[in-house]
């Protein structure tokens, strides 16, 4: 069995399909970790009774001392493989270290197009630039951000001008493509 943390800043919406069918799967789901006190992953956590911690960024505190804090609690949970939905945090060598090649980003765009770029930015400039496909990216974390190995893509046409609305549909994209990736995990 694969036990998996989520960290999220946000809603964590890409990670729903997950959530949703973890039951059914080899896999659990150990924990849910959120660095903001008002994410609205907490409710994901209370609807699908799944552990999760508030673990506040103060500004004493080191981001190397933070990420240790947070290697602690994911080794309490005896956490294999984490995956950062929405998490807006540039994670430290220390964590990277700790869970090298298990840590994985869901970027909203066909990497490398966008590396560097969040949320409705990408969706913006893709509309801007009249891309004629755009989809998500899941990827192993390294110290350089969206530079780790590509495990798995998924694309679609762009078809609207509306950022918002690009934004839902890459949305259901990333549930997707973390859920694939966790049954092949599962299947290997």
């Amino acid at each position: 069995m694969v036990n998996i943390a989520i960290l999220s800043s946000g809603s964590g919406n890409s990670s729903k399909k997950l959530l949703k069918n973890i039951k059914n799967m080899k896999s659990n789901i150990s924990v849910i970790i959120t660095n903001k006190s008002n994410a609205k992953i907490i409710d994901l956590a209370k609807e699908y009774k799944i552990s999760y911690i508030y673990l506040p960024k103060k500004k004493d505190v080191s981001n190397i001392m933070y990420d240790r804090q947070l290697s602690i609690i994911l080794q309490s949970y005896n956490v294999d493989m984490i995956f950062l939905v929405g998490y807006m945090r540039i994670i430290t060598n220390k964590l990277i270290n700790n869970y090298k090649n298990n840590i994985f980003n869901i970027h909203p765009s066909l990497l490398p197009k966008y590396k560097g770029m969040m949320d409705l930015d990408i969706h913006q400039a893709v509309i801007e630039n009249n891309d004629s496909y755009t989809g998500c990216t899941l990827h192993v974390v390294e110290e350089i951000v969206d530079e780790g190995k590509i495990v798995m893509q998924r694309g679609i046409k762009v078809n609207t001008i509306d950022k918002y609305e690009l934004k839902k549909q890459i949305q259901r994209e990333e549930n997707e493509c973390i859920y694939e990736y966790v049954k092949l995990i599962e299947n290997s």
